[in-house]
């Protein structure tokens, strides 16, 4: 590979998980008081169908320069389970966060910044009303979480500046100590 390729790492994982659990006799009954038809299982609470992350990164190690795209988003999650109101599902929210870092005077110093939910994707929670059948959302939370920027600096103190000093090693002309030990 060039130079690039070598600097350049690229990264993606995917998670697809189904799970389901059995609910207790209580937890049916007060299902079915507003769907008759209401299954016996129900989603595992805080469990995404799918889990995305990705990545791109790139790495100069004699510059000291690093930078980071990275992106991730979770499918939909049972977040509070209804009982007997419906149940509250997250909703997908994509994030892509940007990271920098730059060492200065010979690895003493690093400059970082990074940029958090430069999507600006807004937090959402909702009740799974199509269970009553109903098309409509009905919200439960929402807010905006914002786009957050950082810039920071840190200190390396095993980093030297210029030569380190050094101390000269024992010539062989250097006498030894002698031992004397009575026979």
């Amino acid at each position: 590979p060039g130079v690039l390729g070598e600097r350049l790492s690229l990264g993606a994982n995917l998670s697809v998980t189904q799970s389901n659990i059995s609910i207790t006799p209580r937890e049916l009954a007060a299902r079915r008081e507003l769907d008759p038809d209401a299954p016996d299982t129900r989603d595992l609470q805080g469990q995404s169908p799918y889990l995305l992350n990705t990545s791109l990164s790139y790495d100069d190690v004699a510059r000291g320069t690093s930078a980071g795209v990275f992106f991730n988003v979770s499918g939909r999650r049972l977040s509070r389970v209804g009982n007997p109101l419906p149940d509250v599902y997250e909703q997908p929210s994509p994030q892509l966060d940007l990271t920098v870092s730059q060492q200065v005077f010979g690895g003493l110093f690093a400059i970082k910044g990074s940029a958090k939910n430069v999507l600006g994707s807004t937090y959402r929670e909702a009740y799974d009303v199509a269970t009553l059948g109903l098309d409509e959302v009905a919200p439960f939370s929402e807010y905006e979480r914002g786009t957050s920027f950082s810039i920071g600096i840190s200190v390396n103190p095993s980093a030297s500046v210029g030569n380190p000093p050094s101390i000269p090693a024992p010539s062989s002309s250097t006498p030894l100590a002698a031992t004397a030990t009575d026979d």
